[in-house]
Order: structure tokens, then sequence, then C-alpha cells
């Protein structure tokens, strides 16, 4: 809008034009005795010529100007030439005292020197009086001629009109008024004044021409009208109407279709209730008192300017104005080219009801010649156009140069405070962008040429529904389109066809705050990339942006959500609406690269360093742990793509400065490493130096569900790589969770889904299936209760394999397994009841206590934890079990020794470990086992009064939780069981195919009896 404003100066201009083409027509009857600086060898004084002379030296004038009826050819007239002008006229009179009454007279004046071999030039101006002249001369020594006007009349009405210089009736000059007074002041007359110029037509009354007095002129005479003429006023109801064609008030009309004449725009009205003033010397033309210009339009939409005073300064013509038309200044005299246009009001008014624009202030200064427009005045002026607008106590815009190549000028607001409001996308006129700023707005142009616009003054930018933007300064970089022909009828405006952003910086306390995203950096940089992006295969064609969540992604992330693009905001809202993910950033500075896919914006790239903190929280999963890094640098490369790198570092590490640690958390995951790249959509990531992860997991060690989940923790000492759902580990790998420990060489994690750090399942914790331990393993964890622990496991092998959610396990020996565990203890696994007899076995008291079990097995160890709670270890097994006083206190099995009271140690090929049926169902049993021991079975054993016992058998099978003890026989040889009182004792063999006894009653029943063998029952 405001680079059409130049129009109104167009208007101006033909005003000026009108009275300019007036003044010089009845310049000949001011001083005929002027000559022209251009005229070639003038006569040295003016000559009337003969009527004869006269019709023959000018005829071809004459029949280019006038119709062949007119009075001239009718009878040949005089005429007086001085070399600029030629005046006819039919006859006069001269009375003695200088008077010259003429009846009939016209006056051709040549604007431009001519030579008349060129022929009648197009654009001589002709005057003729209806009635004549009366007209005062100087008196003129000598016989002939006479000198200056010193005043007259031109009676009647007056005719002036010229073809001017164009073929055609486009330019034609004809200016109608009556009886004009000439005097020494000047010209004047109280009669209306009508002008036409072309389609343009003038309207005044009262029209007044001053002039002053010549330098050294004798007698009272004027001295040359050039430089001489003071001003020219009209001082009543002053109206113009210009019709511009395809031009208007404040830009051009819609383009017509190809093909179709475009219909020409409505008229131009100005008019005045105060005096129009043309000033010669200050070449300043202006209206004054209540100055209106309108344009009205087919439709009913008014285009219109008020003002208190409209000012149009004129300049000489120079090569920059006369259009090459070979126009040369004459005498330093104005050419009435318009050099600059001013309107002051309270305020100043413009109005543009045919494009939604408008302009207030007290001040509108428009250069032509600079191509420079000027809005100023009061605390503040207003622009606005389509629901946008602008506040500022100063605005100021700048055309670019003629055939400079370029589509946008340069602006400026400043003088303080100001601030913009608009709406970047009429299809959704409830997204408002607001920028506000304290010191300037303003474009420069930098070494190479590109447009810079700049904010200085904390500038805040806001865009309803997005967010907003804070900084110390924001400079945007925009890049110049070659204009096409949306651009050219200006449908569109300035920046969505002119331009675009390629380059923004913001610096100094930026800061970004929306629904999505929070951000705090010290400097912001936003690249735009328009030529080598991937048109999007579905973008919208609403001018929109699509938000590619760089935290999320790979083959399950939801489909990119459309956002507003015209605005800066945009761009840095990750993920919109769609998956209501909102993201803080934090750091020194920020870098994000976005590519234009057709008419959407991806984002690429995201460059953070320094102190950065980055926090992702989803509404999915109100109660996780959201998404966080903590680290010193933080890149993303191709975020636009499912397979993102993220590359995630801690600072140090060079110049003797310690490394640092870069901390990553997600969906219960947290990753503390010095450095880390990881490939999102693959779920691929490697780390070469020490570091540590936790995991929230919802089993403990043994795979038992948890109540809540709970964090496990995992150090190395080398490397860890990401693969999908399989994380490896290598060197001093310890795992730590409340339940226990586990340190092994290598450990390998398998989990259900694949791992994404980078922020995707949808919000869903890793869950674990299965641990591997290799190259050795020592694990030891707990179970507890309400009242504390209940056990302590300790196990050490040489691999091992847990899934977590089967339950099943897996491990290679030679190894170890060591629990402790609060049980209703027995007195031992074999003793006696009764004096002479075998004592009943008793397997159980009433009492909680303590119980130790150890094995050492060579060969494995198989079960499952979850379903059959089953331990099997194979392979030269030897185990002791018994009672401990604390649970640091351990049992062993030494050479040549024996078993401590109420201890009994096994040796078997094979040993299974189940928890009893019994302990699972009552809520409250202390842990009870069952025992199987399989193959070269040997049971030694110390009951509480000190007997010694020692069973043989294939196969022994032990039940805690019923007291009850079952010792069998293979085909080789029979259970057998001795006893002795003390050692060193008789011994007491027993044998049997099978021998049971139960603790708690006191039963024991034997089959198969052999030789030498005799059970006693128990006493009733």
């Amino acid at each position: 809008m405001i680079t059409r404003l130049t129009h109104a100066a167009i208007a101006f201009a033909v005003t000026a034009v009108l009275y300019q083409a007036y003044v010089l027509a009845v310049a000949p009857f001011i001083e005929p005795a002027w000559r022209v600086a251009q005229a070639t060898a003038p006569p040295a004084v003016d000559e009337m010529m003969t009527p004869a002379e006269a019709l023959h030296r000018y005829r071809d004038l004459l029949t280019a100007y006038f119709p062949p009826d007119h009075w001239c050819f009718a009878k040949p007239p005089l005429a007086l030439e001085n070399g600029q002008a030629l005046i006819i006229f039919s006859e006069y009179d001269e009375t003695p005292d200088g008077k010259l009454e003429v009846p009939q007279c016209a006056v051709i004046f040549f604007p431009t020197a001519h030579a008349k071999s060129d022929g009648p030039p197009r654009d001589a101006i002709i005057m003729e009086s209806e009635l004549g002249a009366s007209l005062q001369m100087e008196a003129q020594k000598g016989d002939f001629g006479f000198g200056p006007i010193q005043h007259g009349v031109l009676n009647g009405k007056v005719n002036i009109r010229s073809d001017m210089r164009e073929p055609g009736p486009a330019d034609d000059l004809l200016i109608n008024t009556d009886n004009l007074v000439i005097n020494e002041d000047g010209i004047y007359t109280r009669s209306p004044v009508n002008m036409r110029l072309g389609p343009h037509n003038g309207f005044g009354r009262e029209l007044e021409i001053r002039f002053s007095k010549a330098e050294g002129g004798g007698g009272g005479g004027l001295g040359g009208i050039y430089g001489k003429l003071e001003e020219l006023i009209v001082k009543h109801d002053v109206t113009m109407t210009a019709q511009l064609g395809q031009q208007s008030l404040f830009d051009k009309p819609a383009a017509s279709p190809p093909g179709q004449p475009g219909s020409p725009a409505p008229p131009i009205h100005i008019q005045s209730a105060g005096p129009f003033r043309l000033n010669f010397n200050a070449k300043v033309a202006s209206f004054n008192d209540q100055v209106r210009a309108r344009q009205t339009y087919p439709d009913g939409k008014l285009d219109q300017l008020f003002a208190n005073e409209l000012k149009l300064n004129f300049t000489t013509t120079t090569k920059w104005n006369s259009e090459g038309d070979g126009v040369v200044p004459t005498n330093g005299s104005p050419g009435f080219d318009p050099a600059s246009i001013e309107a002051l009001g309270s305020p100043v008014i413009l109005s543009a009801q045919s494009h939604d624009a408008a302009a207030e202030g007290k001040r509108l200064f428009i250069n032509l010649g600079l191509r420079l427009i000027s809005l100023e005045g009061g605390d503040e002026v207003r622009l606005s156009h389509q629901g946008s607008e602008i506040h500022a106590p100063t605005v100021q815009y700048k055309l670019p140069e003629k055939d400079s190549g370029r589509q946008i000028g340069e602006i400026t607001a400043r003088g303080g405070a100001g601030w913009i409001r608009a709406i970047p996308d009429p299809a959704q006129p409830y997204r408002v962008l607001d920028v506000h700023w304290e010191d300037a707005l303003n474009t420069q142009r930098s070494n190479d040429g590109q447009l810079i616009l700049i904010l200085d003054g904390r500038p805040r930018v806001n865009l309803t529904g997005t967010g907003t933007l804070w900084a110390d300064r924001l400079e945007i970089f925009l890049r110049e389109l070659a204009a096409g022909p949306n651009a050219a009828n200006g449908a569109s405006g300035p920046l969505a066809s002119s331009v675009v952003p390629e380059l923004i910086k913001a610096s100094n306390n930026v800061a970004i705050e929306s629904s999505q995203l929070t951000c705090k950096v010290n400097s912001l940089k936003v690249r735009i990339d328009h030529d080598n992006a991937n048109p999007a295969p579905s973008a919208p064609a609403t001018g929109q942006v699509v938000a590619t969540p760089i935290s999320t992604g790979g083959p399950s992330a939801p489909p990119p959500t459309t956002l507003p693009a015209s605005n800066p905001i945009a761009l840095f809202n990750p993920s919109g609406a769609g998956n209501g993910k909102s993201y803080d950033i934090q750091g020194v500075t920020l870098e994000l690269d976005v590519a234009m896919q057709g008419k959407i914006t991806a984002l690429r790239g995201v460059d953070v360093d320094g102190n950065v903190l980055f926090k992702e929280t989803s509404p999915v999963a109100p109660g996780e742990q959201p998404m966080r890094i903590d680290a010193e640098h933080l890149k993303v490369t191709a975020a636009d793509t499912p397979n993102a790198q993220i590359e995630i570092s801690g600072g140090g590490g060079q110049n003797g400065i310690p490394q640092q640690i870069a901390e990553l958390t997600a969906n219960g995951a947290k990753l503390r490493v010095p450095a880390i790249a990881v490939q999102r959509g693959s779920s691929q990531a490697q780390v070469n130096t020490p570091g540590e992860v936790q995991l929230l997991v919802d089993r403990d060690m043994q795979g038992n569900q948890l109540a809540r989940p709970e964090p496990v923790l995992i150090t190395w000492q080398e490397s860890m790589l990401l693969n999908g759902s399989e994380l490896t580990f290598l060197g001093d790998v310890r795992v730590q969770h409340s339940s226990g420990w586990l340190t092994t060489r290598r450990l390998v994690v398998r989990t259900v889904q694949p791992i994404d750090f980078g922020g995707g399942n949808n919000g869903q914790r890793p869950q674990l299936e299965q641990i591997e331990c290799w190259e050795g393993v020592l694990a030891e964890f707990d179970q507890r209760d309400v009242t504390g622990i209940t056990s302590r496991q300790r196990m050490q092998l040489q691999a091992m394999q847990v899934n977590q959610l089967t339950g099943e396990i897996r491990g290679n020996g030679p190894g170890t397994i060591d629990s402790i565990h609060l049980a209703k203890g027995a007195s031992g696994l074999m003793g006696g009841s009764g004096a002479g007899a075998p004592a009943a076995p008793r397997l159980m008291n009433e009492e909680v206590k303590l119980r130790h079990l150890h094995i050492d097995f060579v060969r494995g160890v198989g079960g499952n934890m979850l379903a059959s709670k089953t331990v099997k270890v194979i392979g030269n097994v030897e185990a002791v079990y018994g009672p401990v006083d604390s649970w640091d206190q351990r049992l062993s099995m030494s050479p040549g020794g024996d078993p401590g009271a109420d201890t009994v140690w096994i040796t078997c090929d094979e040993l299974g470990v189940t928890e009893s049926p019994i302990a699972r169902i009552t809520p409250d049993a202390a842990r009870q086992v069952e025992l199987n021991a399989l193959g070269n079975v040997v049971l030694e054993g110390q009951d509480k009064q000190g007997k010694l016992y020692n069973a043989t058998g294939g196969k022994a099978m032990y039940d805690q939780s019923k007291g009850q003890f079952i010792l069998e026989g293979d085909q080789n040889r029979p259970a057998t069981v001795e006893t002795q009182a003390y050692a060193g004792a008789p011994k007491s063999p027993q044998s049997a195919q099978r021998i049971s006894f139960n603790q708690n009653t006191g039963i024991v029943e034997a089959q198969g009896l052999h030789h030498a063998s005799s059970i006693n029952p128990a006493p009733k």
C-alpha cells in the first residue's frame, strides 16, 4: 500500500501542469520583448509584420493550429514574433496614450525551441480571447513598436489549448476562463477557471498570478517572465479530477484475465476549501484547508486522503525525470516535475477501502527522487492493511531503485516503541501475529546486497495459539524472488510474493514460550532452505508448516501436524497440537535448519551448545518422568527423516580439561556418558567410553512383579552398543537394583520393544525381556516383604541367562549358589526321637529362623524362577544346608570334618531347589523349600542333640513345608542310613529300598527292608 502512494503525486502533478500551461500561455502578453535562450538568431527588437507578410510566412503554422474557417484565413492577420511566441491579430487601434485595442487575437506559444524546418511542433500552446483585448502599452521610442504591458484586460471568454507532445487526445490541454486582468503586479480573474488535460479536469474560482518586479527594469516594467513569477493562487472552490488509467491512489487493481483488456481505474478527485498556491520561488504548490483526495470504485468502495494542507515540491527538469524527451531547463526555471509530496494534518488520514488499507499521522512525506515515503508526528503513526497494522512514532519506506531487480525496498520504524499486528493467513483470521519493539525496526542491505529486517529493543513476536519469542535483537535475512504474475498485481502482499526468509537470528536473552515449546538461549539462528528440499507428497496447499518432532519418529511415529508458516514462531513449534508433546530447551546457542517442501516447512536439524537442557513431556503418560537431556552439546541431523541422527556430548576432554558427562533421560531410561550418537529410526547407538544407564523396570532381578516400577543401574568401563531391542555392555559391567547387584564382563539386555533414546515408543517404558551375562558373572539379590528382608541369594557362574517374562534361567559352571532365608527350621534332615532306636526325623520347628543353603556345581544351572520356582544345578554338586545366626554368617563343607548341629551336607550329581507350593499360597508362611537330589546322593548331618547321621542312595527328596524326607535307592544299591550317638560311637546302619519319615508326626515308613535293618516308629 505504501509503495503506491506515489500515484497521488501523479494526480497532483497534473494540477500543476494545468496552471503551468496557463502561465506560459499568457506570458507573451505580459512581456512580448522576452527572448528564449535557445532561439536561433532572434531579431534585436520585436518586429511587427504586415498582414501579407504574416500570412505568407506563418501559413504552415496557422494551418496546423487553426481550422480553415478561422478568422486568420478570412483576412490576412497582423503578426508579432519574439522567438518563443507568435501573436496574430486582425487589427488594432492605438490611442495616443499607448492603449492598444485588439478586437481579435490569438497567441501561439512554443515551450521548447524549434527550427522552421522541423515543421509545426505538437507541444505549441494556443490561446484565444473571444472579445479581444484592451492593453495599456508602455511608450516605445522611435516611429514603430511598443513596449511591455502596463495594464490590460483579456475580454470575454479566454480559451487555452494544445495537442501537447503525444499523438491522440490523451494529453490534450484545454483551459477556459473569463476576463483576465493584467497589470504590473500580475494577472487575476474573479471568474471560474475550468481546465482539462487529456482525461483530467480541474476547476477553481478567483485566479491570481503574482510576479516580482524586474531587477534593473526601468519605468516599472517587468523583466523576463521565468524566474520572475512569484506565485499562482486559486483562492476558492479548488477541485480536480484525474483519470490515471490503470493507476490508483494506493495500488494497482487486480490483473485482468489473459487476453482481456483491463478496466480503467476510477478517476481521482482532489478538492480543498481554501486556496491552491503555486510558489515559483520556493517551487512549492499546495492545497489548503479541508483537503480531500478520493477515488470511488464501481462496487462502492472509496479510497481517500484527508489533510489540512497538501504540498507538492517541484524540481527543475533533469535527466532522471525528463524521460528522454529532450527537455532542457531554461534559465533555471522550474520544470514542474514533482520532487516530493507533503501532507500535514491533525492527523493526515489515508483510507483505502479497495485494499482494506489505512494510514494515519501528522505528516506524510514522499520524496519522489529518492523514492522515499515517511509518516510521522505525534506519539505514534498508524498503517494498516487487510487486518494488519503497524504503530510507531515514525515509519519510513524507501522503494527499490528502478531496474535494480529488487522486489522490496527498505523500511524503518524508529523514534521509540512500536508494534505490528498482522494476520499471516487470511484463511485463519483468528491467528494474529503481534510484533513489539522498544527501539526501532529497520531494514538494511548486507555487503552482497541481501535485505535484512532488524528489530532492536527487546522485540517480542507472538502468534495466537503458537507462542511468543523474545530477544534483545532480531534479524531476518530475506531472499528476494523474481516478480511473478501474482506479485505484479500485489494480490498477495509484498512478503508473500516478493521475499522469503533465509536466515533468522535472535541474540541476547532469547526466550520462546508456547504450549509446545519453552526455550531460553543467548543466541538463536534459523537457516531456511528453499532450494534443495524434496516436495512433500501430501503437502497442504495453504501455506503451512509441518513441524517434525525432533525426539520422536521411526515407523511408529504419528503423522506430522501442520501449523501456520508466515511467522518465526511457527518454525519453533516442534510437534504442534497433534501429539500434545511439549518441549523445553535451554542453552547458550540454538541453531535450527529448516527446509521448505512445497508449501510446508520441515525441521531438518537442531544444534544446541553450552549448558544444554532439553526436556520433552507428553500428556499420554503424565506420571512418567519427562524426556530430558543435560549436556554441553546436542545435535540432531536429518530430523525430518525416520533415521534422524542425535548426537549428545558433555564438555571438556580437550586441553587438559576433564571430560564431562552428558545425561539423557527418556521413558524411564537414563543414560550418562561423555558422548553418544543415536540413530533414531533404527534405534542404534554406540558409546566407546565408560558410562552408565538407568532403566525403570517392573520386575526384580528374579523376574517377580514389583508393586511399582523401580530403577536398575548399569555401569560399564569400555563400551555400550544399542541395536534395536538389544543393549550390549563391555568391561567391568555392574548392575545395581534395590533388590541386589550383578557384575560381569559382558552384559546383554534384551527388551520387548526397541529402545528409543530419542523419545519414541509413545511414552512407554522399555520392558526387560532377558538378561544375559557372559565371561563370568557374580550376582547377589534380596527378597523382602513388609517386615524386611526374607532371603538373600548370591550366584557366581561363567555365564547366565534370565528371561524376565517367563522366569526361565540358564547358566554355565563351574559356579556357586548361596542363599540365606527365613524358614521354619528343622532339627536336622535326620535325627532320633527316642532312645534305643532311630528317632523319627523332624524337619521343621515352629519358630522362624535363618537358614543357609550353599551349592557348588561344575557343569551348569537351569530352571524357572516364576512358573515352577525351581533351580537345578548339575555336575559334582556339593551343598550345605543349616541354620545361621546372622545374614553374614556362612556354612561350609570342611574336608574330614562333621556338619554342625541341625546342618546337612549334600553331594550328588544333580540338585534341584524348589519353593514349596504351600508357601506360595499361604500369605504369612515363611519361605519353605523342596530339595531334590539325584545320582550318587550322600547326606551327612547332625541333629540338635549332636547325633550324627550319614545317608546314601540314588535319590533324595526333602519338603521343608511338610517336614517330609524321602530317601530312595537305585537299581544297584538300596537307600542306607547310618547313625551315631556321638562322634566315635558305634554306627547303626539301616537300609531299605525307600525310607520315608515325617518330622512333624514322627511316622517312619520303610519299603523293601534289607538285612540288619530295623525301623522303630516314634513313640505315640
